[in-house]
């Protein structure tokens, strides 16, 4: 029998790495090899409307002959290809132009009940109508968490916000369907408004027959659909229980998972592979609808294939095959590459390494970490181990960089991140550590380290922009550069005055006459493992940037 439902994958196009037509065209291919039947492209403010000139001005923005394009492509190849746009919030770098301020409540959420905002969304389903073949669209309408709290506050006073987002719902709703699209949401703020902020504070805390959560029910359209997205949980009672309350609502439903690359540089398959499983098996136990399979890009450096075997699981779990051997086989006959080695790129550190070593996600911490001042240096074992590891993981990627057929350049990629890692990973930790012991000659041997950790940056950044070039537009990653550049100056700086310590030019260093403490408690001893260090902004620096 044949399988109706949409097995789908999400692609982020809204973060910076909008993909252009050769690579987008490339990644439908791989979709369709694999033997998925639908592509959303999440696209914020990164699509053509006309007459509106600062919609996705300078961002690399889809024109409408590019879309049409990559339409046209998909249908040919057998997927739908759906417009997953921002009706409500997530609409940041919009709110920067001047033309756009006065439809904004706060920074990143429209203005709602003002025309203005109406006369714009309009805008948005006319340039979808236009280029898109599909009438589905994904409208999105999540973690708009302060909406009616902003503008919209100093304005008409203090709303009931279940009310102010229905009434959004149904002028968006009224919209989509003028231009004949049958739109699904993101379906958290059903959730969030009630229960507190979060959808597992409905699992903790639901009651039977509440009237918040029931007038919801009611007054959302009959054929709204609602994407239950869920990156994290594996326990079965609580999938079984927010697909049930979900299948409530007797709308369409989906289940959106996660294939975690953001906000790092490493991805996490394995630990995505699980959530995959568990989260398809409530799937298919619940007969949920249709299944999507998200890849975001939030303040990331990650390569979108660095995540390949967690599309190929996905799709075989959603056919009910949870078998990890068998979607390896799976994997190396489609790609001929190997799964193992691709599961590398997680970067995994070895067990046996002292609890409070930083595990994969301490890379951002420590890569953009400043080596006269990291508040995460605190969280470091200082014995060089997890430094050795990252060198002996650059030599099997350099390896491996010529096996593969296809992403020889992802490999180089890690290669050269490695690489960079292993020199520059406790580099800020052991220059802290010589000072304050006032160990002169190891300073001077780490003057020469800091040289050596920028020419392996250098190196890097040059694999950065290869991988980041062959599928995606120029857009975006001025960002890189100017992050990778800002480090290249500020370790030669640093490089600078050190070198001017160690020879008594100047008396001190301000920012290592600081003792290093405890990042969790202000004490002096770390006990816990590293958090989770996801934001650029708040690991490079203590200091305020200037905004």
């Amino acid at each position: 029998m044949e399988n109706t439902k949409k097995i789908g994958v999400m692609l982020d196009c809204s973060r910076n790495m909008i993909m252009n037509l050769a690579g987008i065209k490339n990644f439908i291919d791989i979709l369709a090899k694999i033997g998925y039947n639908r592509l959303m492209l999440y696209t914020e403010d990164t699509y053509e409307i006309k007459g509106e000139p600062m919609f996705g001005y300078l961002r690399g923005r889809f024109s409408g002959e590019e879309i049409k394009e990559i339409d046209k492509y998909a249908l040919s190849k057998g997927i739908e290809l759906v417009p997953c746009i921002q009706t409500l919030a997530h609409l940041h770098q919009l709110s920067r132009w001047s033309p756009y301020l006065e439809m904004f409540d706060t920074k990143a959420t429209l203005l709602i009940d003002d025309e203005r905002t109406y006369e714009l969304i309009d805008k948005m389903f006319a340039s979808c109508a236009e280029n898109y073949t599909t009438r589905n669209i994904h409208i999105g309408m999540d973690e708009a968490h302060d909406m009616g709290l902003g503008r919209y506050l100093d304005i008409h006073g203090y709303q009931d916000r279940s009310e102010l987002f229905l009434r959004h719902l149904d002028r968006v709703y009224e919209i989509a369907k003028k231009y004949g699209f049958k739109p699904m949401i993101w379906s958290d703020m059903l959730f969030r408004i009630p229960y507190g902020g979060h959808y597992e504070y409905l699992y903790e805390n639901y009651k039977e027959n509440d009237e918040v959560f029931g007038k919801i029910k009611e007054r959302i359209p009959s054929d709204i659909g609602l994407v239950y997205w869920e990156y994290d949980a594996i326990k079965p009672e609580k999938l079984d229980f927010m697909m049930e309350k979900h299948l409530e609502f007797n709308r369409p439903v989906t289940l959106s998972g996660g294939a975690w690359k953001w906000k790092q540089f490493t991805p996490r398959n394995a630990r995505t592979l699980k959530r995959i499983e568990e989260g398809c098996k409530a799937w298919n136990r619940n007969n949920f609808g249709d299944y999507l399979l998200t890849i975001w890009g939030d303040d990331c450096e990650c390569p979108v294939y660095s995540v390949l075997p967690c599309l190929v699981y996905a799709a075989e779990c959603c056919k009910g095959n949870y078998d990890v051997e068998s979607s390896k086989k799976c994997f190396e006959k489609l790609f001929g590459e190997c799964w193992d080695k691709f599961m590398l790129f997680d970067i995994p550190l070895s067990e046996d390494l002292p609890k409070h070593t930083p595990d994969a996600n301490g890379i951002k911490a420590q890569f953009y970490s400043d080596v006269f001042g990291c508040a995460y240096d605190s969280m470091l074992a200082g014995d060089g181990v997890v430094c050795k590891q990252y060198a002996a993981l650059a030599k099997v990627f350099a390896s491996e960089k010529e096996n593969s057929p296809n992403f020889g350049y992802l490999y180089g990629f890690y290669e050269t991140l490695c690489d960079y890692m292993s020199v520059k990973y406790e580099l800020g930790y052991r220059i802290r550590l010589a000072y304050q012991a006032g160990d002169k000659k190891e300073l001077k041997k780490l003057c020469r380290e800091i040289g050596v950790a920028i020419k392996k940056i250098k190196v890097f950044l040059s694999a950065y922009e290869v991988a980041w070039r062959k599928d995606h537009k120029a857009y975006g990653l001025e960002v890189m550069q100017h992050r990778i550049g800002g480090q290249i100056v500020r370790m030669g700086d640093c490089q600078k005055r050190l070198e001017a310590y160690v020879k008594d030019k100047i008396p001190s260093i301000d920012e290592l006459e600081e003792k290093l403490v405890d990042y969790f408690t202000g004490g002096e001893e770390c006990k816990k493992q590293v958090p989770t260090a996801w934001n650029y902004a708040t690991v490079v620096t203590a200091n305020r940037f200037i905004y």
